[in-house]
């Protein structure tokens, strides 16, 4: 066998490794989180992966559930129930009481979004309140 046999083989073994397994996936280096909520960040760190994961999934979900279509979000309390309905929604593993100091810090985050008081829910609210909620999903993550 010469190299160039080889080579055909190697190239042979290559494209049945890929059609049986799919092109290999690229590994993503994350870079560390850089942005206006490193405070996040830094409470986040000592919450288990999965947690984090699952956390910083739920705040994108809500974020991306608050174009509300329907109109239903009529005040601020609206907005808050639904927040803490779509954050504990499936994330069971994510505990006020395992992490304090991360749903402080988050809450914190929410309430100068939102107010601490209820009034009626405005687009411009809810728009500030959608970014918040991204931006917190990529500071716990």
């Amino acid at each position: 066998m010469n190299l160039v046999d080889t080579i055909r083989y190697g190239l042979a073994g290559l494209l049945v490794y890929i059609a049986l397994n799919g092109v290999p996936e690229q590994v993503k280096i994350l870079e560390p989180y850089s942005g206006p909520l490193i405070h996040i960040n830094e409470a986040a760190a000592v919450m288990e992966t999965q947690d984090r994961q699952g956390l910083s999934e739920a705040l994108t979900a809500a974020s991306k559930m608050l174009v509300d279509k329907a109109n239903l979000l009529k005040t601020t309390e609206d907005l808050q129930e639904f927040i803490k309905g779509t954050i504990s929604f499936g994330y069971t593993s994510f505990s006020l009481k395992q992490y304090p100091k991360v749903a402080a810090e988050i809450q914190k985050e929410l309430e100068s979004s939102v107010g601490t008081t209820v009034q009626t829910l405005t687009p411009e609210i809810k728009e500030d309140v959608a970014k918040k909620l991204s931006e917190l999903s990529r500071a716990v993550k």
